[in-house]
């Protein structure tokens, strides 16, 4: 890609678009009167492959017509305007040459046309290495601009306005190595401003595109998506900017992997316009399943307003939010602070999906702050974690209604004014079993305050459940799976003081001493609650290790929880 481009290149002598004009007509095209078809002119000055210049006048074209077949020929505009006819349809401009360089060349498709899809896209790109500087398009009945299976091309400064379709689209293979600088896209009727995909068709082709890189957009009033990374976007990168009043979520990602989200700003629309599914930041599957591992990070995303369903939408799995916000009171039209009018989720994981890393940042004014479950059906979460987030003035903390987590944490979370300090684990699959033995959900170091008087933080457990500490792991628990054939050894490392076990309704609390002989068990285990077999569980400690024994083969194996200062939890508890 061409490192300097903030200079025009030196016109010199270079002959310009009007020179092919006949004489009687340049007044006429000079000041905007012309109503004539000036494809022509336009491609003989093409055809030359020479350099050439499009001075101050409009020059009305047919689509279909103009193609940039020369290598590394350039065009410099100097004020004039490229207009196309009235139900002349096809591509304004097809550039098929490779490193062809375009400075402020201006586009109008906004006459109408008989066909409002792709045939009528303004400017076409399929050439390598080109590069387009201060680009700007209005009103095409496809695209604006479609850099379609390219690689290497540089596009800086464009501004692409009212498109039917998409206001930039970047899509098939091979297309790889490309970078849009401070784009600016304003309203679309039917598609996104910025559209990335392998398939433009929509269809499960199989392709990949590689490494796009959007830089410092603005978007918006988008008639779908914002920004979207489309199916089989790899590697790609959003950084900066700011996108406003999409239909559809701001920042869209469908099958992609390896993907950046970095530091965008997000403004959603008024509640009153948004329909019941939107989100402001998605991920979903449109061919892969909610199980791809999209392996993708969002980073420093701050979405601005309520959103009727979620701020952040993950509907794959992969994932990465760090240090991101979300914020429904930032448009001085969210709820009211101090009254419970709360909507949507501040997060959300929905289908079955794993691996969610939710880390830092900081929720505000949604219904449920963290939300486990969408829709109330049985999930399995897999590796996912809630870490050193602050959750403010949220009808409800968390959900995890109904779900089975599985080496998941819930850690360093901070809260405070929140309408019901409240932690939802109602139906939740908390224990292990031979069937589902990974299950476990690691909680602890969390903080939530409320308002004077407000009620102290509920943790809501499935009925008949253990307690709390003896339900949920920490720092120094876990589950363990005593058989009745041999004994279960855990290391303690060599670490006295109070041990206790769960087992069902049963719980047994024990002291480990330390003398100059080492670790031993002080006194006898104190039996509390009630369960099968609760009289034929055996703790002994030889060389420094705990031995825990079912005794009575009858009862057969049992999940149990123990926690103590020398039991060491789940290293993976929540990582991705």
């Amino acid at each position: 890609m061409r490192s300097d481009l903030s200079q025009l290149p030196d016109i010199g002598d270079w002959p310009s678009l009007l020179d092919v004009l006949p004489a009687r007509i340049q007044a006429d095209v000079r000041a905007g009167r012309y109503q004539g078809d000036l494809s022509a002119a336009m491609r003989e000055a093409v055809e030359t492959g020479r350099d050439f210049t499009i001075p101050a006048g409009t020059y009305p074209i047919a689509g279909g017509i103009i193609e940039m077949r020369k290598p590394g020929q350039r065009i410099v505009g100097t004020g004039g305007l490229l207009r196309r006819l009235p139900l002349r349809d096809g591509v304004g401009l097809l550039v098929s040459a490779a490193d062809v360089v375009i400075y402020n060349l201006r586009m109008d498709g906004t006459a109408a046309a008989v066909e409002n899809n792709q045939i009528n896209d303004m400017v076409r790109v399929v050439g390598d290495g080109c590069t387009l500087v201060d680009l700007l398009v209005h009103g095409a009945w496809g695209s604006n601009l479609r850099l379609d299976g390219v690689r290497n091309c540089h596009v800086v400064r464009p501004v692409l306005t009212d498109a039917y379709q998409n206001n930039l689209l970047i899509c098939n293979a091979p297309t790889q190595d490309i970078r849009i600088d401070n784009p600016i896209c304003h309203r679309t009727v039917t598609q996104n401003n910025i559209f990335v995909t392998a398939s433009d068709a929509s269809t499960n082709n199989g392709h990949s595109i590689f490494r796009v890189t959007i830089n410092n957009p603005l978007c918006t009033d988008a008639g779908d998506t914002a920004i979207e990374l489309g199916y089989h976007s790899f590697d790609c990168t959003v950084e900066g900017g700011r996108v406003v009043n999409s239909y559809h979520p701001g920042l869209l990602q469908r099958d992609g992997r390896r993907n950046r989200w970095i530091g965008t700003i997000v403004e959603n629309k008024k509640l009153s316009e948004q329909h019941g599914d939107y989100d402001g930041v998605a991920v979903v599957p449109q061919w892969e399943a909610p199980s791809w591992d999209s392996d993708s990070e969002f980073n420093g995303i701050v979405v601005k307003g309520q959103s009727r369903r979620a701020a952040y939408y993950w509907g794959q799995s992969g994932i990465r939010r760090i240090n991101c916000v979300a914020d429904a009171f930032a448009l001085g039209d969210g709820p009211v602070r101090a009254g419970p009018n709360r909507i949507g989720s501040g997060d959300m994981k929905a289908g079955a999906v794993s691996r969610i890393l939710f880390r830092g940042g900081a929720v505000r004014g949604y219904a449920i702050g963290d939300n486990w479950n969408y829709d109330s059906r049985p999930y399995d979460r897999a590796d996912c974690l809630t870490d050193g987030v602050v959750f403010e003035q949220c009808a409800q903390i968390l959900n995890c209604y109904n779900i089975a987590p599985k080496h998941s944490a819930i850690i360093n979370n901070t809260g405070k004014d929140n309408i019901v300090n409240e932690i939802m684990l109602l139906a939740a699959r908390l224990w292990p079993s031979d069937d589902n033995p990974d299950v476990g959900l690691t909680y602890y170091n969390n903080s939530f305050s409320g308002s004077s008087g407000q009620q102290r933080l509920m943790i809501l457990l499935p009925p008949g459940a253990p307690p709390v500490e003896g339900l949920l792991l920490s720092r120094n628990s876990r589950f363990l799976r005593i058989a009745p054939d041999r004994p279960t050894v855990v290391d303690i490392c060599d670490t006295a003081g109070l041990y206790s076990i769960y087992a069902e309704t049963m719980r047994i609390n024990f002291t480990l001493a330390a003398s100059a002989s080492g670790i031993s068990l002080l006194g006898s285990p104190k039996v509390s609650g009630s369960g099968s077999g609760k009289n034929d569980f055996h703790i002994a400690v030889e060389n420094g290790k705990l031995l825990l024994h079912q005794q009575n083969a009858q009862n057969g194996a049992r999940w149990i929880h123990i926690s103590g200062p020398g039991i060491r939890g789940i290293a993976n508890a929540g990582t991705t």
